[in-house]
């Protein structure tokens, strides 16, 4: 069964490969005509990897797959956390007229990498910044048509967690609020932590990504243990499906 990360694989393996059309007989067979444009580019490449279709226009696009977010997320942060390799974004740009179509699809290479064909460069795809198209971008919601790795267990496929790690991720979460880490303590990773429990909450967000979420967040804060007063690391396993961070104890 193909991948999330066989998507990815398979569109950085031909990086600046395809010239840039809209024709709509030309963007249907990349590999025969040399020439893609973005959606079209994506749909090929779940066609040739996973043996399916995810639509022939970006409109088209985002009515298939699974929800990973939508166009009320508000933080750049947390929404970049929810995505995985092979999952599809859609952009639509600042300012658009009433009843805009999506503007542009790129594909999710894993955090804040994506690749995509929007035709410049006219010869794609190429590698691009999620943050920096995050800020370009009116509107931005994200679809999964495959999972990540290739078989999970029903344990991770389920959208809930048990109740002891959801009270630990909780008191994680006040504790951060309420600036017990330090004033400085970087406020965008407490709105991320905000992000993903909210997904949690409302059961969008699966076992699996909530693993790779919170995994995001804590290896931020270890990264940032040496230069926040007061904040120590704990201990973390999420294999266990434990949380664990508390403040040092002051001497």
């Amino acid at each position: 069964m193909a991948t999330g990360q066989d998507i990815a694989d398979w569109m950085r393996a031909r990086i600046g490969k395809y010239y840039y059309t809209q024709n709509m007989e030309l963007r249907a067979k990349p590999d025969q005509s040399g020439g893609a444009d973005c959606s079209s580019l994506a749909d090929y490449a779940y066609e040739q990897v996973a043996g399916f279709r995810i639509g022939i226009n970006t409109d088209a696009q985002i009515k298939n797959g699974t929800k990973v977010f939508d166009v009320d997320m508000e933080s750049m942060v947390g929404a970049r956390a929810l995505l995985m390799p092979g999952d599809a974004i859609f952009f639509r740009w600042n300012n658009p007229p009433a009843g805009a179509y999506w503007s542009h699809v790129e594909i999710s290479l894993g955090g804040d990498t994506t690749i995509g064909h929007g035709g410049d460069p006219f010869y794609g795809p190429v590698m691009k910044s999620f943050a920096q198209q995050w800020g370009w971008a009116s509107h931005i919601a994200a679809r999964r048509y495959l999972p990540l790795t290739e078989t999970t267990t029903p344990e991770e496929e389920s959208p809930t967690v048990d109740q002891e790690t959801v009270n630990k991720i909780n008191d994680l979460w006040d504790w951060l609020k309420q600036g017990k880490a330090g004033s400085h303590f970087p406020g965008v990773l407490a709105a991320e932590l905000d992000q993903v429990l909210a997904a949690q909450a409302a059961q969008n967000i699966s076992f699996n990504q909530l693993k790779e979420a919170l995994t995001g967040v804590e290896n931020r804060l270890i990264a940032l243990a040496t230069k926040v007063e007061g904040l120590d690391t704990g201990s973390v396993d999420l294999s266990k499906y434990t949380l664990t961070l508390t403040p040092k104890e002051q001497a």
